[in-house]
């Protein structure tokens, strides 16, 4: 069988499959203070530098999660129930109306909790306009949430130039970049956006591996289970969830080491966006 369905997942890469194996043998807590715990630590903050490396940012901005719809709804439930970014109404998001189901099911959700979500249109291409995003900011807007990529029709969303709407606005910007990740260049020093969901099922990496970007100057967001935190106020990854990190989770980032390799002899990366364009012309 040839597969092709790639962007659904992908098959483990050797060198990812030799890293998981590797760490299964690093048993301990890395919350622990004893010789165990810190091994598992140490090989998680390396697998975190791995990761900042390949998207230019810091490691103490990479946040290791289950997957991009773990990393999503942190963000989205974020901006309208954490403090760091609630007042006293339920607050604003804007997204488009083709959003991933783990964003459009989401907000769903948090309409029903009377949070007002504006869905933006996206034109005959699948592409929304910078303009009509910025045309539906209200005062009470907390979040804008664009996907980078389409995950059914592959269209690439300008979210640089909606970042820098929503930095004019002095308003949260948040992207899901599942599908572009391994596709189209991500330079986090360049793309201005506040939160990255990442998914490793994606890119060679297991499933059940995710990531998500915060930057250091982003407003501060809430676990999905904030009880367990508050009884274990020094949890692990920055105190955004709730369950003691396995050391196999983080092993996903040896993909990304291996497509920087790729990457810089220029074989793995296409232009996608000629692509796209060939293909909506033809």
């Amino acid at each position: 069988m040839i597969y092709l369905d790639n962007s659904a997942t992908t098959p483990l890469h050797p060198k990812v499959k030799e890293k998981i194996i590797e760490s299964l043998e690093y048993y301990g807590n890395p919350s622990s203070m004893h010789a165990s715990g810190r091994r598992v630590r140490a090989y998680v903050e390396q697998s975190r530098r791995e990761v900042a490396d390949f998207f230019n940012c810091s490691p103490e901005e990479i946040i290791f999660t289950a997957g991009a719809s773990e990393a999503n709804n942190t963000v989205l439930k974020s901006a309208t129930t954490c403090c760091g970014f609630c007042n006293e109404s339920r607050g604003h998001i804007i997204t488009t109306n083709i959003e991933h189901p783990s964003v459009m099911n989401t907000l769903k959700c948090l309409q029903q909790q009377h949070v007002d979500v504006t869905y933006v249109k996206v034109n005959k291409k699948g592409v929304v306009d910078p303009a009509d995003v910025e045309a539906a900011i209200r005062p009470d807007t907390v979040m804008i949430s664009v996907m980078y990529v389409n995950n059914e029709i592959g269209t690439i969303q300008p979210v640089d130039e909606i970042a820098a709407v929503a930095a004019k606005h002095h308003i949260p910007m948040h992207t899901d970049a599942v599908q572009a990740v391994g596709k189209l260049p991500v330079n986090l020093q360049k793309l201005t956006v506040d939160f990255l969901s990442l998914s490793g099922h994606k890119i060679y990496a297991p499933k059940g591996v995710g990531v998500l970007f915060k930057r250091m100057s982003a407003k501060k967001i809430c676990p999905l289970s904030p009880a367990a935190i508050r009884k274990n106020p020094c949890g692990p990854e920055r105190k955004t969830r709730s369950a003691s990190l396995p050391s196999e989770k983080p092993s996903g980032s040896s993909a990304l080491k291996w497509m920087k390799e790729i990457n810089a002899s220029k074989c793995f990366v296409i232009n996608w966006k000629k692509a796209s364009e060939a293909i909506w012309t033809a």
